[in-house]
């Protein structure tokens, strides 16, 4: 249904609205139309064949000016489509030529400067589209020589520089550098043949340690020891912010402990529809009250610090495994 709405329909922005049914109309009657003509008609075609689509507004990027900065004006807006699919979730569609689109909408800019118009640029696009400009990397090539007097190798006066790129595998150099120990000798007690030293850890000794300590971090990290110890501190504490903070925090210590102990929320699947499709394994009323404070939080913005403790205090007990609490209680 995309390509054929792109390779069959002329996009223009000069078109007269039709009477009655603009998906129709676009379909049978027209020959071109924009981006609302395009999205309407597709989303309609969709559902006439029972897959869930929706209608979608917002803006193209717009004019990049700098690296990290784009200029968008109000014939950036653009309509285009969402479909549904089970277990993936909405996926967007743009049936609009977007070739076609972008010409025209630059011909509306470039006949506004002409023209002397206001509001036209800012003072970072009156110059165009920013373009980066392409990294040259430089390569360094060290000879290494090898004499017969000692059999060692020079590169500088100095010695070779220790490589200090990747921080999970620290170039010993590095180690040694860092690790310099005071090396003191203390007599602990004396015998007729004299004094018994007892020293500090030698250097190599604390490099040793410290290369141990090391392996140890990264296997744990690797193997994601780390990462399930801090979640599960995290799934069971919760430190307080601001009530909308920690209403949003709540659903997703509540969000992981279901996906855990049942499955993962699918992509598109509104909180709502998550919870509702786990009732039938136990999951119950506090849950979905959670998740009630969870949408007046997001898409509200309006809860009290009274809403916020209540929503800790249910997934507290949800994921300490504490049963549902009576009314009277």
């Amino acid at each position: 249904m995309e390509s054929w709405l792109e390779e069959n329909k002329e996009y223009s922005l000069d078109v007269k609205r039709p009477d009655g049914n603009i998906a129709d109309s676009f379909v049978f009657e027209m020959e071109e139309g924009y981006c609302v003509y395009y999205a309407t008609s597709m989303v309609t075609m969709l559902r006439t064949q029972g897959v869930p689509a929706r209608f979608v507004t917002g803006y193209t990027s717009g004019q990049r000016v700098s690296e990290d900065k784009w200029v968008v004006r109000g014939l950036d807006s653009h309509a285009w489509v969402e479909v549904y699919f089970p277990d993936t979730g909405w996926v967007r569609f743009d049936p609009t030529p977007s070739d076609s689109r972008s010409d025209a909408e630059q011909a509306i800019v470039d006949d506004a400067r002409a023209n002397g118009e206001s509001g036209v640029d800012t003072d970072e696009s009156e110059n165009g589209t920013w373009t980066p400009e392409p990294t040259t990397t430089t390569t360094t090539t060290t000879t290494t020589t090898t004499t017969d007097e000692d059999d060692s190798t020079s590169d500088g006066e100095d010695g070779p520089e220790p490589d200090h790129g990747n921080s999970e595998n620290p170039n010993l150099g590095e180690l040694t550098g860092a690790v310099t120990p005071t090396e003191t000798t203390t007599n602990a007690s004396t015998d007729d043949e004299g004094a018994i030293p007892v020293g500090l850890p030698s250097r190599g000794q604390l490099l040793y340690g410290g290369l141990l300590a090391i392996g140890v971090l990264l296997t744990a990290r690797r193997s994601g020891i780390l990462q399930r110890a801090y979640r599960a501190v995290w799934v069971r504490w919760q430190p307080r912010d601001k009530p909308e903070t920690d209403v949003k925090r709540a659903f997703d210590r509540l969000e992981y402990h279901l996906a855990q102990k049942h499955r993962v929320r699918r992509r598109g699947e509104t909180p709502r529809e998550y919870i509702s499709s786990l009732s039938h394994v136990g999951v119950d009323d506090r849950a979905r009250r959670v998740g009630s404070l969870y949408e007046q939080a997001r898409y509200a913005g309006d809860v009290s610090r009274e809403h916020a403790d209540e929503a800790v205090s249910l997934v507290n007990d949800i994921v300490r495994g504490s049963k549902r609490r009576k009314p009277s209680e």
